[in-house]
């Protein structure tokens, strides 16, 4: 009745990004950018809204939300953890 519940997703979703941020520090590349903004207010939202949801199995991912929540404007705006 229902689709693949967010756990079964989130493989499909960030095995990619967490290959992406292995090779560039940023999506773009070595630069930040609006892309970085957008999938890292989604990222910080999930995990706000789903208090369950860690990104511990994709390394680069996790690396990449802590590079952004450390950046002052996404801290006044978004917040960090």
């Amino acid at each position: 009745m229902f689709g693949p519940s967010r756990a079964q997703q989130m493989p499909a979703m960030l095995e990619p990004l967490n290959a992406l941020l292995s090779k560039q520090e940023w999506l773009t590349g070595a630069a930040f950018s609006v892309s970085d903004v957008a999938v890292g207010a989604y990222l910080s939202y999930t995990k706000k809204f789903f208090a369950d949801t860690s990104y511990k199995k994709w390394p680069k991912v996790e690396a990449y939300m802590a590079r952004i929540e450390a950046r002052p404007h996404f801290a006044a705006t978004i917040g960090s953890e």
